[in-house]
Parts: C-alpha cells; sequence; structure tokens
C-alpha cells in the first residue's frame, strides 16, 4: 500500500498530496465487541483524527503510523520480515483476547 500511494503522490505532483496513515486499533464500532470493552485496548478516535490532521497541516510526506511500537515495527520489518509477522499475529491475538475477556460479564 505505501508503495502504491508513494507512486500516487510522485504521478500527482504539485497537484495531490497524499499521506497514509496507519493506525493502530482505533476505538471505533466496526469491531464485533462491544466498544466499552475495547476502550482500554485501544486509541480513542478523536486523538487519531487529531493525529492525521496535525500530520496534513505539516506537511507530511512518508507514511503516519501510530502508536509508537507499531511504528517501531515497520522500521524493523524489513530487516526481519518473518520475526515481524510472528509478532504482529501474536499482538493481534493477545488484542482480540483481550478484548473477548474485557467483553464477559462480572
Amino acid at each position: 500500500m505505501q508503495g502504491y500511494f508513494d507512486c500516487m503522490r510522485l504521478d500527482l505532483e504539485g497537484a495531490v498530496d497524499v499521506l497514509a496513515a496507519s493506525p493502530g486499533p482505533v476505538a471505533t464500532s466496526i469491531h464485533a465487541i462491544p466498544l466499552e470493552q475495547l476502550e482500554p485496548l485501544t486509541m480513542p478516535a478523536p486523538v487519531c483524527a487529531r493525529m492525521i490532521r496535525e500530520a496534513i497541516e505539516k506537511g507530511k510526506r512518508d507514511r503516519l503510523v501510530m502508536p509508537l511500537r507499531w511504528r517501531l515495527a515497520t522500521k524493523l520489518y524489513p530487516f526481519v520480515p518473518a520475526l515481524m509477522d510472528k509478532g504482529i499475529v501474536r499482538a493481534s491475538r493477545r488484542f482480540y483476547m483481550a478484548a473477548a475477556i474485557n467483553a464477559r460479564p462480572k
């Protein structure tokens, strides 16, 4: 996706600016788990929107990856892709497992 957006920015230089925003889990109703259980595990949507707006206002041209731990993963990925794949899958499973546990009635 990043390569596609880089090409689009170059092809449309001067006419269109392009920023690829890659937020981590955001607190929205897109998840099958109730939002109340996801909130401790996610970035609030207004915070995500503010970060994207600020990047646009600053004219940021590279992708915006949020939060910091995901940004670090994108930097390491070219050097150890298999290890990063495993880490991403593990983090995703932990996220949804924690959300499911939080969703259980107490």
